[in-house]
């Protein structure tokens, strides 16, 4: 199977193409490869941009799970940024259980600036320092335990939440639940 995702991967990264030459048909070979019928889309963009992501969502459901499509895999291209869906578990399983990829994606940045760069947000070497030393800590088993504290102080984070009106700054709640959570005591 690694096989099947690297070569996918090579032919995405040879191709290099737009997303406007994704979607035309005498350009889209990629499109073609992954079984999907350019005719029964429409046009790219059917909806208002809020619903993109389920016409995504939506297109990767039909071509992946399609009875002719190759390996489960369905690339498309929003803007510059190429969006691989996964159908299958053989299909995701070599990507996630890749030690050589373990960057964070962008979107990560945002966050990073509000809470550092910890476990949450480190990439690479500094990541995998951390997460040799924190997995024993949040074994499944010892968070088993610690499940009715998690859903408790999760239910008083949502109660108070819902108590605020308009925009408001949520990382005081958010903290306050993690600090609550921590100190809550095991069942």
């Amino acid at each position: 199977m690694h096989y099947v995702v690297e070569s996918v991967r090579k032919e995405m990264h040879r191709q290099k193409q737009t997303s406007a030459e994704f979607f035309e048909p005498e350009k889209g070979s990629l499109w073609r490869k992954f079984c999907v019928d350019v005719n029964d889309l429409g046009p790219p963009i059917q909806a208002a941009h809020t619903d993109f992501t389920y016409q995504m969502e939506d297109w990767g459901r039909r071509y992946v799970l399609g009875e002719e499509c190759y390996y489960g895999l369905l690339k498309l291209w929003v803007g510059p940024v190429p969006v691989v869906f996964c159908g299958m578990p053989e299909s995701i399983r070599p990507i996630l259980e890749s030690h050589t990829n373990v960057s964070k994606p962008n979107q990560y940045d945002i966050v990073s600036e509000w809470i550092g760069t910890g476990l949450l947000t480190s990439t690479n070497e500094k990541w995998h320092r951390r997460r040799k030393m924190l997995t024993p800590t949040f074994h499944f088993n010892i968070l088993q335990g610690y499940h009715n504290v998690f859903v408790q102080h999760g239910e008083i984070l949502v109660d108070l939440i819902a108590k605020e009106e308009g925009f408001f700054d949520l990382f005081p709640y958010l903290k306050r639940c993690a600090l609550d959570i921590i100190c809550g005591k095991q069942t």
